[in-house]
């Protein structure tokens, strides 16, 4: 198939490739970032595909994999944070005084820098949710509705996610 053929057919299967992105992640813009990065990795690795295969099902399990290592990726952030306590800056203090790689070293500090950015209505509760408190327990020290509570934690790992992309 000539590349040509390969690039078009691959743009005819865009809306099949959204529609699957869909099904796995839970917002139209991370579907549209996993279909794109599907579509870079599927022209990035064309000689592989097998001529007179399923082109569909080749880009499909392109997608997966994408999907399933993002996942893998996003779980190992969220279980950092959930380590991180930001009150504690003698956190940050011992784990620069411990040899860590590198990396280790600059994601903490990433993930401590970025709940210190967040507004003091999100980051207060974040911090309570991350020390283990439940929803309730947290409406009531606050006086907010649970319902409150949980949008909060919500747009509070959003900020943090999107503040963590950058690196």
């Amino acid at each position: 198939m000539s590349e040509e053929a390969f690039n078009k057919e691959l743009i005819n299967l865009r809306a099949d490739l959204i529609a699957r992105a869909c099904s796995l992640s839970s917002n139209i813009a991370d579907a549209e970032d996993l279909t794109h990065d599907t579509l870079v990795k599927a022209m990035n690795f064309k000689e592989q595909f097998i001529e007179g295969t399923s082109l569909k099902a080749w880009t499909f399990t392109i997608m997966k994999h994408i999907f399933i290592n993002n996942y893998r990726r996003d779980q190992h952030f969220k279980n950092l944070i959930k380590q991180a306590d930001a009150e504690d800056i003698s956190l940050l203090n011992a784990a620069n005084s411990i040899e860590l790689p590198a990396d280790s070293d600059f994601l903490f500090n990433e993930i401590v820098e970025s709940i210190h950015h967040l507004e003091e209505k999100y980051k207060l509760i974040f911090i309570d949710f991350l020390e283990g408190y439940k929803y309730k327990e947290i409406s009531e020290k606050y006086n907010l509705p649970i319902g409150t509570i949980k949008s909060r934690i919500f747009y509070a790992r959003k900020n943090i996610m999107e503040y963590l992309s950058k690196f």
